[in-house]
């Protein structure tokens, strides 16, 4: 979900994110700017949406580390060319489920 509008400076655009139920606020200078920063937004959104749904936790901060290892995940294993990573489709990666359940453990016992 975005809205953008136009600052003083008419090569500085504002645009409007809100992610998890947040809103973030973007300084971009070009309509192919905004829009690459509006895909990265959708993707990360729905990255952090399929850690929600599938692990069922509410804190924000562990959502967000959780979709930050899920991110670093995927860099450091690509999947193979023109391959979806079997996380994001309907079955999903039992070794993907296992990783992120052993980092929610592991955040469940050492939190403050």
């Amino acid at each position: 979900m975005h809205d953008f509008s136009q600052q003083e400076d008419s090569t500085v655009k504002i645009v409007k994110l809100k992610m998890a139920g947040r809103s973030y606020v973007l300084k971009v200078k070009s309509d192919q700017e905004e829009q690459y920063y509006l895909e990265l937004a959708k993707y990360v959104e729905g990255v952090l949406e399929k850690i929600k749904r599938g692990t069922g936790v509410k804190d924000y901060k562990s959502l967000l580390l959780l979709t930050c290892f899920s991110l670093a995940d995927e860099i450091i294993n690509p999947p193979k060319a023109n391959e979806i990573p079997s996380k994001w489709q309907g079955g999903g990666d039992l070794d993907f489920k296992e990783r992120l359940g052993n980092i929610l453990n592991k955040l469940s016992s050492h939190r403050e």
